[in-house]
């Protein structure tokens, strides 16, 4: 039989001191804390980390926005230039000749300086040759447009006017047959560079200079 020393020694046993429960319970408390200061906000790495990869998409959705608006503008010239050579086609079958239009390449329509704006087609053609004029080839645009467009045409025995495309001069011997050319020129962004497209009636090449401008 335990005696009271023996007793107390038991309840010793299964009872820890108070410094222990207090050691314990302080630990909890600080691990409690912790845990919810790393819940509740990032630290300055991770906020580095997050705004370094927010500026890079963001840096990528700016280039393929300019690739995609470029990409659409660039369509609005391909096809212009080809109904202008459908309907120069089309013209010659009617007439055994050409359209020639505009007083030269650079003498374009709509717009007679194309710039960052949009110009609606059907109006009156104030630099084209006298007598004639867009309507002439029954040329239509979906809406206002960006570029300018011109075309100029020969007839057989004549020699075509030669222009330059990154400096390189485009230049023709005197045709054996009846042609023609087509010029667009865009300045999309109003800084003065010139987006240069020529098609002839020779081929299917379509020689570009500052492509995207």
């Amino acid at each position: 039989m335990l005696g009271p020393i023996g007793q107390k020694d038991r309840q010793s046993a299964r009872m820890p001191d108070r410094d222990t429960r207090g050691t314990a319970t302080a630990l909890l408390l600080n691990v409690t804390r912790h845990t919810r200061a790393r819940a509740g906000g990032f630290t300055l790495v991770e906020l580095m980390t997050v705004v370094t990869i927010v500026g890079v998409l963001a840096i990528i959705a700016v280039v393929s926005y300019r690739r995609v608006t470029a990409s659409a503008r660039m369509n609005e010239a391909t096809g212009m230039i080809h109904s202008i050579r459908a309907s120069q086609e089309r013209y010659h079958a009617e007439t055994q000749t050409y359209a020639d239009v505009s007083n030269d390449l650079t003498a374009t329509y709509p717009a007679a300086v194309p710039g960052a704006f949009r110009t609606g087609w059907g109006g009156t053609c104030t630099n084209c040759k006298a007598g004639m004029s867009w309507s002439t080839l029954s040329i239509r645009a979906d809406g206002a447009v960006l570029f300018g467009y011109s075309t100029i045409a020969g007839q057989a025995g004549s020699t075509p006017p030669s222009f330059t495309v990154y400096g390189t001069t485009i230049s023709f011997a005197a045709s054996p047959a009846d042609w023609y050319l087509v010029g667009a020129r865009g300045d999309h962004d109003g800084n003065g560079i010139l987006c240069k497209l020529y098609g002839t009636s020779y081929d299917n090449q379509l020689f570009v200079e500052f492509e995207g401008e």
